[in-house]
């Protein structure tokens, strides 16, 4: 039998006495009609003062009841009270039947009412604890709509039947219940608390309807009995938060005071108990207030005495329907928006609710308020709020800490819910703070819009201000603004050309800190029941955690019972096969490479990692997750809150014993899978090999203007040697006469040089070779001061845009297209800007070597902290490096046919070009059916988009792509693009 069904069935079988007190309650409706005519069963007509005492004596045997209930369930336990309920309905009805005078009605109805008051209270506490949390509510709704239910079948009966057989009915049914209600088993919870563990998994095991014990009945009676572990201190919550006591020993004792007070002390000294038994006292007295006890219970007198002409029993039954109408009706409503919340309608944090749930938890709540002033369009002002809690650890005093972080989505949000995260993280927190074994403070985080309330806290955390500048206007900002002869605003006023040189994000402060921060886990459930944990690493600018901690995870996940993945890569899958496993490998570590090209870290845990903090993610996937279905992931077990409690704590009392950072693993690796990785020394030498080729690229330059320097040595060496030769052979004279001659000659030469020629030659040739220098000094450093341009050129265009009310991203992107194309056109003019003269092939060669050791070395560096950007760089540049050379002005058909392709090929690498190409390719792979027209629309959408994140991460986290994209890669392919259009002259 179903779980499900079994606890509709208990609940049901607990909700007949509930049936027949809705009887007790509307009994005197028919009754009295009876007991006041001639035919009274007890012997006599019953008086007005009669019938309104044994109408009301009902109520105050259930409020006598009351007092000791709660007394008698716990002494006894819950299916012994559902028993003494019983009897003491069944004594009431047998006494009913056989009554001869109006004392006894009115005892065996308070005795009635004794028993329906007990029942009332056992039945809830007897369901709420069987039942699962999924049908809970559910099984709770039935209690009230049986009693509707009854009330209707009291009244047909009263309708139809006769006055003892009502009452034989009721006697039956009561005592139908006793005997069912005694085959039933104990609740699980209370057997936990008496110790009783295998009855107690035997009754949950029972009421779930399964005939063995299978890893949901295990995992739901660990919790069970973790749950019970902790009653202890289940006290402590209902008392109001108070900060830490620095003296340990007192806040031990005070402890252990708060756990042996009773329930009344704690009522009496919590404000929040008293405020809620308030609430809850003005509802129920209001609604008893209403009147409907009293009309359901002389419905018959008052339709009788309203309207005479109509039947009093038909308008009771009406009135009974519709009323379990209205109740249908309230249980759907109730099913379809449960607890609705002022929260609900809005995309608002709701930040009081968390704060008044951490003080509860006795933990340090402190509110973190942070600003955005976006930097691109008119400059609009976005806010937001964090929240934490601080854990003081019992042992250390505050240096060290760690952090539990989860981020707030709101119902509208795009991306999947993280509620669950959160309240994981505080059931970890009711959790970890009465333990004494912490070492480290424990900081219990919620970010408000996503990785921006992350980075303000981290900023205000490590006391970094607003008001200092950010790279990019540190390095586009000569000239401090208000300079009288530099003034750009005298241009056009009110147009703000470089900022006001802060931060657009202004962390604010913190109220309250902890130690050094050591290491971080993100949280990302969408709901308490996943299938697997998805770990995320990626971090910004391709940073990485420590291998250890994600080595830790992984092994705390499989001793957890939790399965989990990488990538493409699955704890579950393990296949025998060499080429599959090799291919699962390989798209594991391309998607891997894939997601670090941008730099964009992939959760909140990757803006850790600039802060020399490790952190990874956790995020909560099922079979059917919208990133991607996994194989077999339908056949894995359900991992529930128990489960990842256990691994959340083994991995924070892991971190808690760190004794020093993560230092001694590797920081540049790339997974192959959960348990395999490639360190740093088996794929750098691809990247090396790419770098060498355009080193060696650049030495053959260098030996081929060496070599050709000796040439033209040697040339005109043999040319004075000919010149020589053919002297002597048309002179015969004697050796006299030709040593005459030549003093002669040399005399004559002497007196045609005027007096310091010689000096002002030697003179012209050294400022001619120096000018060659000059010359590509200025253009280099031109080329880069234009790339420097370009970098801080999207402030304006998004102000030009804003004048004319167009959209950021649209107004950035053009102007960049336009800024491209400008440059395209005029750049190979700008060697020729600075000389009179022609350039030389020995300017144009040594201008090629300096870019292609630019580009090597700026490969390697990237390489270094971010490989996949640096080898997609390399994979990009290399071949134009290596294809690029210099161009002559007499060439051949076919050698003006190879330039045009290398032209083409360096127009297609352009930095925006690549990025624009890439989006249109990479819309084609996505959405195949679309024509050709569609595609590039698309894609051309894309790559205004990604080049707007690309600027605005640049200016709010310092993501590297932007700035080096404009400020580096732009100035060299300039470069290559004027050797390729720069023409010389071809050597003799």
């Amino acid at each position: 039998m179903g779980a499900v069904l079994v606890q509709i069935l208990v609940s049901v079988l607990l909700s007949v006495l509930v049936f027949i007190s809705s009887f007790s309650t509307v009994w005197p409706s028919y009754a009295f009609k009876i007991l006041e005519s001639d035919e009274s069963p007890i012997g006599y007509k019953i008086t007005k003062s009669d019938a309104n005492l044994i109408g009301s004596v009902i109520m105050l045997g259930s409020l006598s009841s009351i007092i000791f209930v709660g007394f008698v369930n716990e002494k006894i336990g819950r299916k012994r009270a559902e028993i003494l309920a019983g009897l003491c309905m069944t004594l009431a009805w047998s006494v009913i039947t056989t009554a001869k005078s109006v004392t006894q009605l009115v005892i065996s109805r308070f005795i009635l009412g004794f028993g329906s008051g007990i029942h009332l209270v056992t039945a809830l506490i007897f369901i709420g604890e069987i039942g699962h949390m999924s049908v809970k509510g559910t099984l709770i709704s039935i209690v009230t709509l049986m009693y509707n239910i009854g009330t209707l079948v009291s009244y047909l009966e009263g309708w139809f039947c006769s006055y003892e057989m009502i009452n034989y009915l009721c006697l039956t049914t009561v005592v139908a219940f006793v005997i069912a209600v005694s085959f039933l088993k104990e609740t699980p919870p209370y057997l936990l608390r008496l110790g009783k563990d295998k009855e107690a998994l035997n009754s949950l095991k029972f009421y779930r309807g399964a005939k063995t014990i299978n890893q949901d009945i295990s995992d739901e009676f660990c919790s069970l009995q973790q749950a019970n572990n902790n009653e202890s201190h289940s006290k402590e919550i209902l008392l109001d938060g108070e900060k830490e006591k620095l003296n340990k020993e007192k806040d031990v004792e005070q402890e252990q005071n708060i756990t042996n007070q009773s329930p009344w002390k704690i009522l009496l000294a919590s404000k929040s108990a008293q405020r809620m038994i308030i609430i809850l006292s003005v509802t129920i007295v209001l609604g008893v207030f209403m009147g409907m006890i009293g009309v359901q219970a002389y419905a018959g007198q008052f339709f009788r005495r309203a309207a005479p002409n109509i039947s009093p029993d038909l308008c009771s039954v009406l009135l009974a329907v519709v009323v379990c109408l209205i109740n249908l009706v309230a249980v759907v409503i109730t099913d379809m928006i449960p607890r609705r919340d002022k929260y609900e309608d809005t995309d608002e944090m709701p930040v009081p609710w968390l704060v008044g749930k951490m003080s509860q938890l006795h933990l340090e709540v402190y509110t973190h308020n942070f600003t955005l002033n976006y930097p691109l369009g008119q400059g609009q002002i976005f806010s937001g709020t964090n929240v934490y809690g601080i854990l003081r650890a019992p042992r250390t005093s505050s240096l060290e800490a760690l952090v539990v972080s989860a981020p707030y989505r709101s119902l509208s949000s795009h991306q999947k819910g993280t509620a669950a995260g959160i309240a994981l993280m505080l059931a970890f927190a009711k959790f970890a703070r009465p333990q004494k074994y912490w070492a480290k403070d424990i900081i219990f985080l919620i970010t408000e819009h996503e990785q921006l309330g992350m980075q303000a806290w981290l900023e205000a955390y490590h006391g970094l201000q607003s008001d200092a500048e950010t790279f990019q206007m540190s390095l586009g900002n000569f000239w401090p603004p208000g300079s009288p002869s530099l003034d750009l605003e005298k241009l056009a006023p009110g147009f703000n050309w470089g900022g006001d040189h802060k931060k657009c994000l202004n962390p604010g402060k913190l109220k309250g800190r902890s130690g050094s921060i050591q290491a971080a886990i993100n949280l990302e459930f969408h709901t308490p029941k996943i299938k697997y944990i998805e770990v995320k690493i990626e971090g910004l600018n391709g940073q990485l955690p420590n291998l250890d901690l994600v080595n830790l995870v992984h092994k705390l996940c499989v001793k957890s019972g939790i399965h989990h993945s990488y990538r493409n890569s699955y704890s579950w899958i393990r296949s025998r096969n060499k080429m599959d496993e090799w291919m699962n490998g390989f798209w594991t570590m391309f998607d891997m490479v894939v997601a670090q090209i941008d730099g964009v870290p992939d959760g909140n845990h990757g803006l850790f990692h600039r802060f020399g903090i490790e952190a990874v993610t956790l995020e909560g996937r099922e079979a059917t997750d919208a990133a991607g279905p996994a194989p077999r992931a339908h056949t894995l077990s359900t991992a529930n809150f128990y489960r990842l409690g256990i691994a959340l704590e083994s991995i924070l009392r892991s971190l808690n014993n760190l004794l020093e950072r993560f230092h001694q693993s590797y920081f540049f690796y790339l997974l192959a899978a959960t348990n395999r990785f490639i360190s740093i020394g088996q794929y750098m030498p691809s990247l090396c090999l790419l770098c060498v080729a355009m080193l060696i690229r650049a030495l053959s330059l260098w030996v081929s203007i060496q070599q050709d320097g000796e040439d033209e040595t040697d040339k005109k060496n043999e040319q004075t040697k000919k010149q020589v030769k053919e002297k002597d052979s048309d002179s015969e004279l004697p050796e006299d006469d030709k040593s005459e001659e030549v003093a002669v000659k040399s005399k004559k030469t002497k007196e045609r040089e005027v007096p310091g020629d010689k000096k002002s030659k030697k003179v012209k040739k050294s400022e001619e070779s120096s000018m060659s220098v000059v010359n590509i000094g200025a253009n280099y450093l031109l080329v880069h001061l234009i790339g420097y341009a370009v970098m801080n050129s999207p402030v304006v265009f998004s102000q030009i845009g804003a004048k004319y009310n167009l959209p950021s991203e649209v107004s950035v992107y053009y102007g960049l297209i336009i800024t491209s194309i400008t440059l395209t056109i005029t750049t190979p003019v700008l060697p020729r800007l600075v000389r009179t003269g022609r350039i030389t092939i020995e300017e144009v060669y040594l201008v090629n070597i300096l870019v292609l050791i630019e580009l090597a070395t700026v490969c390697l560096s990237v390489g270094m902290h971010n490989f996949p950007l640096g080898f997609v760089i390399a994979m990009l540049y290399t071949p134009l490096a290596l294809i690029t050379s210099v161009v002559f002005r007499r060439q051949s058909k076919l050698s003006s046919i190879f330039l045009f392709i290398k032209r083409v090929v360096c127009l297609l690498v352009h930095p925006l070009m690549a990025v624009s190409l890439g989006m249109i390719g990479f819309s084609r792979i996505l959405f195949p059916e679309e024509n050709f027209l569609d595609m590039v629309v698309r894609g051309r959408d894309a790559a205004m988009q990604a080049t707007m994140f690309s600027i605005v991460d640049s200016m709010i986290y310092g993501n590297w792509l932007f700035n080096l994209g404009s400020a580096v890669l732009l100035p060299i392919w300039i470069i290559f693009w004027q050797i390729l259009c720069t023409k010389v002259d071809t050597p003799t």
